[in-house]
């Protein structure tokens, strides 16, 4: 008697893949691992798909865009979400992270695989806020109602990964629920490995990712060593601040980048001594381990997914969020390019072992 092959429908709900920052390239590999077990995929986001960005995702798999899947629910936006979750797709399982479990887990299974942890129905709450009709304290009294569903939906889910340790823990803290720790798998870049006095930074560009201490620490720098910074999307009045700053500090050594083609940012990472990473909070920091899979040392602040991704004086270092700890650290990699080279080595000696 044959045995029978496990072929399951799943939906990927996101709230957007018109950008490529960490939660999004984690999606993409997400996609193309269940597509290679023979599974049907369909992707559905908020934020317009752009083939541009994720080419191996071309004519592999459907995406769908659905504005109303994420956002602040004003009107009947919820009303539409719940639509298109109860009766606008048909799937065994359900893919998500975010708003969308509310209503999709009333009829599907849903896993959530969490990258932070956040309160799902943030946006709901703050619509009642910019209503400016509720007083502090019924103000304070929706935003519990919210988290309360919150907590119930999580606990809803069929089951919860986090993508790290730290994930992890949060999640105990604030659901009290256990995710698994399921690590994303990073593919490797594949590039030709050479190092020069090149430090680069690629993350989303807001206030939470301390883009401004690593412009601030470029004064400290030795000379010749010049400091590439690639942003995506952002807060325009941070982006703004970081303009300033550049002119200011940056004394022809600082180059931002804002909304660079994917292989400008490879390129730099092929030429680069270090990547430095310095975001409060990161769930799990892919930026780092794509790094290391390019055998490139980091310099990443010592908090959040960090502590896991990077140990502190054999693969890079964890620094504090100082202008001088930053310095110091990027300092040690560019003056020493043999140095960079050998915990580049063992940088990518750990990707190898634990994230791929």
């Amino acid at each position: 008697m044959g045995v029978g092959v496990l072929c399951l429908r799943v939906a990927v709900l996101h709230p957007s893949l018109d950008r490529v920052g960490g939660a999004e390239r984690v999606v993409c590999g997400e996609v193309l691992g269940l597509l290679k077990l023979g599974w049907g995929v369909r992707v559905f986001c908020a934020g317009r798909f752009d083939p541009r960005l994720f080419p191996e995702l071309r004519g592999v798999v459907e995406c769908r865009w659905v504005p109303e899947l994420y956002g602040h629910y004003r009107g009947g936006d919820i009303w539409r979400a719940l639509r298109f979750a109860l009766w606008d797709f048909d799937a065994d399982v359900v893919l998500a992270n975010g708003f969308p479990s509310y209503f999709a887990g009333f009829r599907w299974p849903v896993v959530w695989y969490c990258h932070g942890v956040e309160p799902l129905l943030a946006g709901g709450w703050e619509v009642f806020g910019r209503l400016g009709v509720f007083g502090r304290a019924n103000f304070a009294g929706f935003r519990l109602l919210f988290k309360l569903g919150d907590w119930a939906a999580v606990r809803e889910c069929r089951a919860v990964l986090a993508n790290s340790r730290f994930t992890g823990r949060r999640l105990w803290e604030v659901y009290g629920v256990r995710g698994l720790v399921l690590y994303p798998g990073v593919r490797p870049l594949g590039l030709r490995r050479r190092f020069e006095r090149v430090v680069l930074m690629g993350c989303r560009l807001y206030p939470e990712k301390r883009v401004h201490l690593l412009v601030e620490a470029a004064r400290l720098l030795p000379r010749g060593v010049e400091v590439h910074i690639c942003g995506v999307g952002g807060d325009e009045g941070y982006v703004g601040l970081l303009r300033r700053l550049v002119e200011r500090c940056g004394g022809g050594r600082v180059f931002l980048h804002v909304d660079p083609p994917r292989w400008f940012f490879e390129e730099l990472l092929s030429r680069c001594c270090c990547v430095v990473a310095l975001g409060g909070g990161e769930g799990f920091g892919l930026t780092v381990v794509e790094a290391a899979s390019a055998g490139k040392p980091a310099v990443a602040v010592g908090e959040g997914g960090y502590v896991e991704t990077v140990v502190d004086g054999v693969t890079g270092f964890l620094v504090s969020p100082s202008v001088r700890d930053v310095a110091r650290c990027v300092s040690k990699l560019a003056g020493d390019l043999e140095l960079a080279a050998e915990i580049g080595a063992r940088a990518r000696e750990l990707y190898l072992r634990r994230f791929t």
